[in-house]
């Protein structure tokens, strides 16, 4: 998630932005728009590809969008939330911020206990109920962990943004 550092990557500039006539949670908000103008036209692009290639049906064509705009939206605001809690305000460079802070560590690490996590549920749980039931429930899953991660970031998100100084 490219959110794990965009505050990190503000280093001594970050009191600018905390003194611009701008509230925490439209701040934030930008972060996470920008990682989604970034990441999602990719991936719809490889969808619409993958799409023509196997000729999906249509109820799998909607859970692959929806998919596309739901996971990418809530691990662009995990990613925040980490960078939030470990802030590396002093390195020296921008690649220390990215390669060697604990908030790209961990976001990395998070992203990929919850892809296995929802590999397994998934194939834990298509023995007792149909694929396509299972895939909606995953979606649902997932959209509920980003309201409540969005949730969160506009509460404690906000208030930890005012609380970081350089």
């Amino acid at each position: 998630s490219i959110t794990s550092s965009m505050i990190s990557l503000e280093g001594k500039s970050f009191n600018i932005t905390k003194s611009l006539p701008v509230s925490e949670e439209k701040i934030l908000l930008s972060k996470i728009l920008t990682s989604n103008i970034i990441s999602i036209p990719v991936i719809l692009l490889c969808d619409i590809v993958f799409f023509i290639k196997f000729k999906t049906i249509m109820l799998d064509v909607i859970f692959i969008l929806l998919a596309s705009i739901i996971i990418p939206t809530f691990t662009a605001m995990i990613g925040l939330l980490i960078n939030l809690k470990y802030p590396k305000m002093n390195a020296m460079n921008d690649t220390e911020v990215v390669k060697q802070s604990m908030s790209s560590m961990v976001s990395v690490f998070l992203g990929i206990g919850i892809f296995f996590l929802s590999i397994f549920g998934i194939q834990f749980f298509s023995k007792f109920i149909d694929f396509p039931i299972l895939l909606f429930l995953h979606l649902i899953i997932m959209s509920i962990c980003a309201v409540l991660s969005y949730l969160v970031l506009m509460h404690w998100g906000a208030k930890e943004y005012r609380s970081i100084t350089v």
